[in-house]
């Protein structure tokens, strides 16, 4: 309802400003954000009469100004997506990217638009899904109602879908596809540097990360905490699980084997895909829609080849 009511009062030329918290917005400084690398500090206070807009208002905003068919509130509020792609963001704006919904609540947000409380009233959720449901299916309007209201919540069928998958999904066109770009392009960038801390909590028994390849640039190094208790509130908060569970297998084949995956050679390539590998059969066992996947990764997604050269060009180096 707090969408609904904004997007009104953007009709009308009104409504609070949107605030999306600094620590969520990646900069030069600090390209995996504040909220990823002190997660111990708290952001700043929302100013007065300012809307709160988490990642999940975001999407739901956006999808409800693309609903009523409202460009300005569109072009805003994906341009504040855009600029809060973070590890903490990346997996729940890649999933609404691929048509699975804005994802569940994780934070408490206002029941009404601030500066909209005294706006419209509260509808019975249950009322609605009985009218709803009763409409829907009435045998005498038969199977077009049916369409005509997937159409109204924004479901657009896939025919490749496999048809045991009964999901709705939920697909805006370009804007979906300008996520999703986004997203996939943050993985590839910084896929290596959020693997490392992931792996660590997941694999106690490693005391310290594994070079990931010798002859890589040393990953971007996260700001630690200068006192033992910012360290104890460091390590309560867990890394945003993206290789291990975030990531469907088909994804994880593709950002790893994509060309703009940021890794300095193909020995690299192999050795973050065999970790990768590993990691998800701790966490997810051997799982035989998985293994496709990785024997795929495997025997397509490496250029063994160049195994050779690199390997000609150190000893080459060290004869001389």
């Amino acid at each position: 309802m707090t969408e609904t009511r904004i997007c009104l009062a953007r009709l009308y030329g009104g409504g609070p400003p949107l605030y999306v918290c600094p620590h969520l917005r990646p900069t030069p400084l600090d390209p995996l954000t504040a909220a990823y690398t002190r997660p111990w500090i708290e952001g700043p206070p929302v100013p007065k009469d300012h809307q709160p807009a988490s990642p999940r208002f975001l999407l739901s905003l956006l999808s409800t100004a693309f609903y009523l068919s409202i460009p300005t509130l569109i072009s805003e509020a994906l341009q504040l997506i855009l600029g809060s792609v973070g590890p903490t963001t990346v997996i729940r704006y890649l999933d609404y990217a691929l048509g699975k919904g804005i994802g569940q609540p994780d934070e408490i947000e206002p029941e009404r638009g601030v500066t909209l409380e005294h706006i419209g009233q509260d509808i019975d959720s249950s009322s609605v899904h009985t009218t709803r449901t009763e409409a829907t299916y009435d045998s005498n309007m038969g199977r077009e109602n049916e369409d005509i209201s997937n159409l109204k919540t924004g479901e657009i069928s896939t025919p490749d879908r496999p048809s045991s998958d009964s999901s709705p999904t939920y697909l805006y066109g370009v804007v979906s596809s300008k996520i999703g770009e986004s997203c996939a392009t943050f993985l590839a960038r910084w896929g290596v540097d959020l693997f490392i801390p992931e792996e660590e909590e997941i694999s106690p028994q490693l005391v310290s990360p594994k070079p990931v390849y010798s002859d890589h640039a040393t990953p971007v190094s996260l700001i630690q905490p200068s006192t033992p208790s910012q360290a104890l509130a460091r390590r309560s908060v867990a890394s945003p699980c993206i290789w291990s569970q975030g990531l469907s297998p088909e994804w994880v084949y593709g950002i790893i084997s994509s060309d703009e995956f940021f890794v300095k050679t193909e020995q690299g390539r192999y050795d973050i895909a065999k970790r990768v590998v590993e990691l998800r059969r701790k966490v997810h066992g051997i799982a035989p829609e998985e293994e496709v996947h990785w024997a795929r990764l495997f025997e397509e997604g490496i250029y063994y080849s160049h195994f050779v050269r690199v390997y000609q060009i150190t000893v080459m180096h060290w004869i001389h």
